[in-house]
Formats: C-alpha cells, sequence, structure tokens
C-alpha cells in the first residue's frame, strides 16, 4: 500500500508542477521534504501509520515536484558535453541511495527499533542541516 501511495504521490506531483509551487525554489521544496521525513520517523515512534503515510506521500509529491526542475537546472547549467557524466554520477547515487537505506535501516533495528527510528529522524535532521549550509554558502558566494 505504501509502494502504491508513493508511485501515485510522485506521478501527481510530477503532472502538478507547473501549476504548483512555481515560485518556491528547489531548495525549501527539499527542506519541506526533509521535515516530512522527521515527521515520518516520528509517526513511526508513534506507531501512527496514518501519519507514516501523509508523511510519505507529501515527501514522494515533493520528489514529483522538484526531479524535472532538478533535471531541466542540470540541462540548462552545464555545457553539453559534460552531461553524460554528470547525469550518470547523479542517477548512480539515486539507484545506490535505496539499497543502501534499505541495508542501514534493518541493522540500526537489529540494535532497537526505536533505535532504528532515531536514526531515520537524524538522517533527516542531516539533511536539513546540509540543506542549510548549502543555501547559505550559496547566498555568500
Amino acid at each position: 500500500m505504501l509502494s502504491a501511495l508513493i508511485t501515485v504521490a510522485m506521478v501527481f506531483g510530477n503532472a502538478l508542477n507547473t501549476k504548483l509551487f512555481l515560485n518556491v525554489s528547489i531548495g525549501k521544496l527539499n527542506n519541506i521534504a526533509s521535515s516530512f521525513i522527521s515527521l515520518g520517523g516520528i509517526a513511526l515512534l508513534l506507531n501512527n501509520f496514518y501519519l507514516v503515510f501523509v508523511s510519505a506521500g507529501v515527501v514522494s509529491f515533493l520528489l514529483g515536484i522538484v526531479s524535472p526542475r532538478f533535471s531541466a537546472k542540470i540541462i540548462n547549467k552545464y555545457p553539453t558535453e559534460h552531461l553524460g557524466g554528470i547525469v550518470t554520477t547523479v542517477n548512480s547515487l539515486l539507484v545506490l541511495t535505496p539499497p543502501m537505506t534499505s541495508f542501514i535501516f534493518p541493522i540500526l533495528t537489529n540494535v532497537s527499533l526505536n533505535f532504528s527510528y532515531f536514526g531515520f529522524i537524524l538522517y533527516s535532521i542531516i539533511l536539513l542541516v546540509l540543506s542549510f549550509v548549502i543555501l547559505k554558502h550559496k547566498k555568500t558566494s
């Protein structure tokens, strides 16, 4: 059920990309998504699966919005001869992430289920901090 929700939310986000959040930056959308990842971790701690579904749906919806914008930004910013390497690197990272998280979080669960949930929350906090550091660095550059 969760996989279906994620897929449908991403499709809707992608389809509504040109109509919603036009003036909201990719960075802000990523921060919102990272906040909802934290909310998902908290929902898991509270055993509130409705909130897990809502947070996963929102994150997936925002990913559906951000993904085409990110691709367009790469295509518009970098010269054509570098696109193959850049796209390959980004796609490799995106393909590598799910197996890594599928490996890491179950290992944390062996320690304790709550430890795994706190790891999930810590992961989202790291994403938020990195995002703010990158945004701050962009403003000073």
